[in-house]
């Protein structure tokens, strides 16, 4: 789906050489299964066949993967699956990007993984009038950057709306866009499969005005679909 200079796609925003991806969450089923949780370990494909069909859509143009923090799981030391997977999904991406940006996010505390591949890690990101953000503690940090920008892009919230139909509610991932403190906020869904996401009105935070936002509902085929403003859904709380 194409919106303005955004194309939305598979859980990511190709923005002309951008990749734009929010919270992979690497690691998060070893992180489970030593808490004591069974989680089948088959996230890492899926991951890898999502970004194969991503590169093979920006092909050649493809300069740049912002990463908008939370790339990995564990907030403490990284546990062996997690840096094993990290290198190798990070290792693929170099092979289709000149660069890969990681906007740091509140996961992202063990550091030494990027530098030893070769990875920058950033607190955020400015480029053409664009911040890119993870977004913890949003309104704060756009109070300190200095720069010049007029649209900001954000992980952290793991954007989703919870539709209801007859009886039934459910979560579905969503993009999320609207105006906050006078800037474009698009808010981007968790790209990792298992987390649904938080519903954007509950989960809410930052004292977002989410009723005027505009949402992109990814359904389960992955088609993304516009469902109007926030304020407009058959929206469920309950």
């Amino acid at each position: 789906m194409k919106i303005k200079d955004l194309e939305l796609v598979n859980k990511a925003i190709i923005l002309n050489d951008k990749l734009i991806i929010a919270d992979m969450h690497i690691g998060y089923e070893e992180a489970m299964n030593m808490g004591g949780f069974l989680v089948p370990r088959h996230m890492k494909k899926e991951i890898l066949k999502d970004l194969k069909s991503l590169f093979e859509k920006c092909g050649e143009q493809l300069k740049k993967v912002i990463i908008l923090g939370d790339f990995k799981h564990e907030f403490g030391k990284i546990n062996e699956q997690e840096w094993k997977d990290s290198e190798e999904i990070l290792g693929i991406m170099k092979k289709y990007a000149d660069k890969i940006i990681i906007c740091k996010g509140n996961h992202d505390v063990s550091t030494g993984l990027y530098g030893k591949i070769g990875v920058k890690l950033v607190d955020y990101y400015v480029e053409n009038g664009d911040l890119f953000i993870h977004g913890n503690n949003l309104k704060e940090e756009l109070k300190k950057i200095d720069g010049a920008f007029n649209r900001v892009f954000v992980g952290h919230f793991h954007s989703a709306v919870r539709i209801k139909e007859g009886v039934r509610s459910e979560n579905y991932k969503c993009y999320s866009m609207g105006k906050f403190v006078g800037k474009d906020l698009v808010i981007l869904p968790s790209f990792f499969p298992l987390i649904e996401g938080g519903d954007i009105i509950e989960e809410n935070k930052e004292g977002i005005d989410f009723s005027k936002f505009q949402v992109y509902v990814i359904n389960e085929d992955g088609e993304i679909l516009e469902f109007g403003k926030v304020e407009d859904l058959n929206y469920s709380t309950d």
